[in-house]
């Protein structure tokens, strides 16, 4: 019978390595926090309210876009303002909100899609878990192994070499 240990690995370096039981009561202690999924929620109204602070960002963006590369559009819409009744005109305004919102929630959407790509996170049993246990496990793993490096920590499950 082989016994199986947690190779932790800090920038590509390996810094040492421990039970796998331990690891895996690591990760189960954490997933049972539950002050961590409060942590996780908060993270996600952060998220939220950073994509309705990008929102005139992009309006603002479009308009100027507009004004540089259809400057006749621009023209012919003010023209069209000036003719319009206010219903018309607040209904304008609120597709322009509704589009921009749309359009600005898949380009936030797809950043942080491009960010998740590059950044390396914790696997357990194939999922990944969201970055607020990955930090917790991580902070854990460190204490115990008294790593005092920073970067990016992989942990990765394997046969022990003295029982193999």
């Amino acid at each position: 019978m082989t016994a199986t240990v947690a190779r932790v690995e800090v920038n590509g370096i390996e810094v040492g390595s421990l039970p796998v039981d331990l690891y895996n009561g690591i990760v189960q202690e954490v997933r049972s926090d539950k002050s961590l999924y409060l942590k996780e929620l908060r993270t996600a109204f952060v998220a939220v309210g950073r994509l309705i602070a990008f929102l005139p960002v992009m309006i603002v963006m479009a308009g100027m876009a507009l004004i540089v590369f259809q400057p006749e559009t621009v023209a012919d819409a003010l023209a069209a303002l000036m003719k319009a009744t206010p219903q018309q005109i607040a209904h304008a305004l609120r597709m322009v909100v509704i589009v921009m919102s749309v359009v600005s929630a898949l380009a936030y959407v797809l950043a942080l899609g491009l960010v998740s790509l590059r950044s390396r996170a914790f696997k357990t049993n194939g999922r990944q878990l969201p970055a607020v246990f990955d930090r917790e496990i991580n902070r854990r793993i460190r204490a115990l192994l008294e790593v005092p490096a920073e970067g990016d920590m992989t942990v990765t499950i394997a046969p022990s070499a003295a029982h193999a």
